[in-house]
């Protein structure tokens, strides 16, 4: 089945390749030819991963039937087969494979085989998917091809076509001398375009027409749309309009109604007066085949693009004829003043779990300010496939201020995907340069300030990151000099992190660990209770989250030899909010009546997160108020959206369990009726024609930043 998007991908089902590995004929492998990769550049890593932890890959081939790499016929209906040799360390397996092909050197239209690795035939893993009929005939160019282990380490080689900004893997190959394709044939597909014969609008229940004067921006505006395809409309469709003077834009999605498609315009109270004319209209049908008119195109022409192909063509008499003319006596056309900014506490210097925050002094002489944004750019990557690019982002729509010396500044701080996150080992060690501060008020007036503008304003701030926070023998770097010092009571411990303001929302705890003369690894490791940490408002924290800050724990750790390499450190701390926190209570709620968080991490010599060589026994304290007989362990996933319910005894106040990996663990009181042991997690996707409309006709801006979990 298809799955509409930007980027066209095939589910594979396990059955599905099971059956079609099955039914492979013996000695197929042999009978084929390779892609015969030959790497030009050396791994890189990105984080200070070791890349010869990393799984590596040898040749491939894609085979369809009893046709094998170049001859792929979609008419025929059988599924692709991708089968890769791929090696990996200490025992590891494949467990997923990505693969994208593009059509045309430009890499424009991509056809994907991705999946959960399911078969395996000597050094050979293959996945399965029956590539939907709609793709064109053409050569197929590899662009990428990447394998995932089961410690959910990446590796990725380039093909001939280009590979996107946006993918990042753990470890990738800078190319290979290989020329890689699918010839695809199919003469079933459906290359005709919809097409857009009037538009009209209306205001209130006034008759239709193609021009509109709005004197009441609470006026409903309504736009309708003739159109049609020879197969179908997909989804619905576009329309954007322009100010012929201020250039701001007003969207609207129509869809389909009994007249037509028709959608309702929703005024902004505060929309700058003046005439807004059509700027664009685009249609799809349900072949990917997409029409866009456009007001500053003046001939026709097909392009192919993000695996959609488009015709785009000038707007008509019929369709330049449409404009509405609106007068606002509230309107706002200002932009947002910026006056001065500076880092919190004056700080430039970060280490990996730091949160950066830049207070910024900006003022709206009326709407209010909507959203704002700081980029920091590491010019030494500039132009690199690694370019390193760190984003700070106010809250939205309701950013947070602070009141200062009696001026108001809004908080700009790292912001990712609704939740606070901080600097993680995914950025280079290095100086990253201020490049330019935006602000948006609620007019969706814009200001932008870089370069000599910020010169003038308060300067180019730099922040440095250092990379992991020094190690101390003593507690004195604490803002709170109360501070448990937590050394004291470990076995073997050497030092403690300084604290620091994070998504777990508490200073971790490290600790050497010991290992014997037989070779068996141990460590203790103790967070006390009332954790100290720097600007952390224990009043923002929830109840189980304080009851867990407020309690004191021990872990025992225990590993084989072998195990656990030498000179290596765990890492545990308490996790009392953010994003981790967030996940694991949304992923245990239907399951559990309370919960501990803890993110548990293995550091080798380097001071580098790796996992172990093997199982790793762990016993920690049952948090005070969870009934014993109902205490479980879960593991989260690495994305935040299932769990893993692992093995665990339970025994005089301590529950036990085993791991071979670490990441975020949840300590959990299992609800009397349990739900189930996978947490199901659904997303809504959003209609890619409306998702195309923004992007293409109201010229929004896609920002690829190098944002990036370490794979746990």
């Amino acid at each position: 089945m298809k799955k509409k998007g930007l980027f066209k991908r095939i589910a594979v089902s396990i059955a599905a390749v099971a059956m079609t590995v099955g039914m492979m004929p013996a000695g197929i492998i042999s009978e084929v030819v390779k892609a015969n990769i030959v790497v030009t550049e050396s791994p890189k890593t990105i984080g200070g991963d070791d890349a010869s932890s990393y799984p590596t890959i040898g040749d491939f081939y894609v085979k369809q039937g009893n046709k094998a790499n170049n001859m792929v016929d979609l008419n025929a209906g059988t599924p692709v087969t991708l089968y890769v040799k791929a090696t990996t360390v200490n025992n590891k397996t494949i467990k997923k494979i990505d693969a994208v092909f593009a059509q045309g050197a430009s890499a424009s239209v991509e056809m994907n085989v991705t999946g959960d690795v399911v078969a395996k035939e000597g050094e050979y893993y293959s996945i399965t998917g029956a590539i939907p009929t709609t793709y064109r005939a053409g050569k197929y160019y590899l662009r990428y091809l990447s394998v995932t282990d089961s410690d959910d380490k990446t590796t990725l080689i380039k093909g001939s076509a280009s590979v996107l900004a946006t993918f990042r893997p753990d470890i990738y190959v800078c190319g290979y001398n290989n020329s890689f394709y699918m010839t695809v044939s199919n003469t079933e597909v459906d290359s005709e375009y919809p097409e857009v014969t009037d538009i009209n609008i209306v205001v209130g229940d006034g008759d239709y027409g193609k021009t509109a004067t709005i004197n009441d921006v609470n006026s409903d505006i309504k736009v309708k749309v003739s159109a049609s395809d020879n197969k179908g409309i997909e989804g619905g469709i576009g329309v954007c309009f322009v100010g012929d003077r201020c250039n701001k834009l007003i969207n609207v999605s129509l869809k389909k109604e009994s007249e037509g498609y028709i959608g309702t315009v929703r005024l902004n109270q505060y929309i700058e007066s003046d005439t807004y004319s059509l700027l664009s209209i685009i249609v799809g049908d349900t072949s990917d085949n997409y029409t866009e008119y456009e007001s500053s195109r003046n001939e026709e022409s097909v392009e192919i693009g993000n695996g959609i192909y488009y015709k785009r063509t000038p707007l008509t008499e019929n369709m330049k004829a449409v404009k509405i003319t609106i007068n606002n006596a509230g309107q706002d056309a200002t932009a947002p003043v910026v006056k001065s900014y500076f880092f919190k506490d004056n700080k430039t210097d970060y280490y990996y779990g730091d949160t950066v925050e830049l207070y910024v002094e900006v003022s709206d002489d009326k709407s209010g300010i909507q959203y704002g944004s700081a980029s920091f750019e590491d010019a030494s990557q500039s132009g690199k496939d690694d370019n390193g690019t760190i984003m700070l982002w106010t809250d939205h729509p309701s950013p947070q201020t602070t009141v200062i010396n009696g001026k108001t500044y809004t908080v700009v701080r790292l912001l990712f995907g609704g939740g606070k996150t901080q600097l993680n080992n995914s950025w280079k060690v290095g100086q990253y340069k201020l490049s330019h501060i935006q602000f948006t008020d609620n007019a969706d007036n814009k200001v932008k300030k870089s370069g000599t503008d910020l010169a003038s304003l308060s300067g180019i701030l730099s922040i440095n990151i250092k990379g992991y926070a020094p190690s101390t023998d003593d507690d004195s770097s604490s803002d709170d000099s109360s501070d448990s010092d937590s050394s004291s009571d470990t076995t073997d411990a050497t030092s403690t992190r300084n604290p620091v303001t994070s998504s777990t929302g508490t200073a971790a705890v490290e600790n050497k660990v010991t290992t014997s003369a037989s070779g068996e690894a141990t460590a203790t490791i103790k967070l006390p209770a009332n954790d100290k940490v720097a600007n952390l408002d224990v009043n923002t924290l929830d109840v189980q989250a304080k009851a867990v800050l407020d309690q004191a724990f021990s872990f025992d750790v225990k590993a084989g030899n072998g195990v656990i390499p030498s000179g290596a450190s765990m890492k545990i701390s308490k996790v009392v909010t953010g994003t981790e926190y967030s996940n694991a209570k949304a992923v245990t709620n239907a399951v559990s009546d309370k919960i501990a968080v803890f993110e548990i991490d293995l550091l080798n010599s380097n001071d580098v997160k790796v996992q172990p060589n093997g199982k790793v026994s762990i016993t920690t304290d049952i948090p005070t108020g969870f009934d014993p007989s109902r205490v479980v362990v879960y593991r989260l996933s690495a994305d935040g959206k299932s769990y893993t319910k692992l093995t665990s005894t339970v025994s005089g106040g301590k529950i036990s369990f085993e791991t071979d990996h670490f990441s975020t663990y949840i300590v959990a009181q299992e609800s009397v009726t349990k739900v189930t042991d996978k947490a199901p997690v659904t997303a809504d996707k959003a209609p890619l024609a409306l998702l195309a409309f923004v992007l293409l006709s109201a010229g929004a801006t896609l920002v690829a930043g190098t944002v990036r979990k370490y794979a746990k």
